[in-house]
């Protein structure tokens, strides 16, 4: 029992090179695929505030009028309008 395959002799460097490489490839991998999911939820969290808000300016127009949409619409967008 020795160091030989069917292809020949198997060099012990070559199999700690693949040792070497393998754990730091896959946590790279893992923060790949970390940031896709990540940048997924953003853009979810996104939509949902979006939305979120066009429904309350929606709802708060019909109940008390444009101007107060208006304002609803500038207090849910942060925006430097009113």
């Amino acid at each position: 029992m020795g160091t030989e395959s069917a292809a020949g002799p198997i060099s012990p460097n070559a199999g700690k090179q693949i040792l070497d490489t393998v754990p730091g490839q896959v946590v790279l991998d893992s923060f790949g695929a970390f940031s896709r999911v990540m940048d997924a939820a953003e853009v979810a969290e996104k939509q949902a505030l979006s939305a979120s808000s066009k429904t309350a300016t929606k709802m708060v127009s019909d109940r008390f009028g444009e101007s107060a949409g208006e304002a609803t619409e500038c207090i849910c967008h942060c925006r430097a309008c009113c």
